[in-house]
């Protein structure tokens, strides 16, 4: 009876893993970006061009969990939702191969090679994934693999506040 109840809980789409936060601004860092090598800032954040909203998704090419939730944040990006990518304690070449292989959702992806980012925001594990406002501060976060359900449930909502 116990096991069965637990199952069920796990299985239970229900489940929320959106952790409340209260806004609080994004952690400043200076890392590069995968692809160009350039040097950026939180300033990424701020003001961008579309949209209110920017997903930033913690990701890595070793983590199983992230290539699961990878086609849903490729479906994202193609509606036109903003998303950077924090790849965490990752190699960076692998990381690129993989991208070229399966797509990239990512408008830019912050290298975070010692973690250091991801401990200053709070990571748990990956994926993880935070919804930053155009003043840059953290509007919730969400702990886990995204897809449709808990975008509907939890992150469309805040998109639906600026139309």
């Amino acid at each position: 009876m116990v096991m069965s109840v637990f199952l069920l809980a796990l299985n239970n789409k229900e489940n929320d893993n959106q952790v409340k936060v209260k806004a609080k601004p994004f952690p400043s860092f200076s890392l590069t970006e995968l692809q160009s090598g350039q040097l950026i800032t939180e300033s990424i954040f701020k003001n961008r061009p579309r949209g209110e909203y920017t997903l930033l998704n913690v990701w890595a090419s070793w983590c199983s969990a992230c290539k699961s939730e990878h086609p849903f944040l490729l479906k994202l990006a193609e509606q036109g939702i903003n998303i950077v990518g924090l790849n965490f304690r990752d190699d960076p070449q692998t990381a690129k191969s993989l991208l070229n292989k399966t797509g990239n959702p990512y408008q830019q992806i912050i290298v975070d090679d010692k973690g250091k980012l991801a401990i200053d925001l709070g990571v748990i594990g990956t994926p993880e994934s935070y919804l930053i406002d155009k003043q840059g501060l953290i509007a919730t976060r969400v702990n886990g693999v995204l897809n449709q359900f808990i975008w509907d449930k939890q992150l469309q909502p805040f998109f639906e506040k600026t139309e």
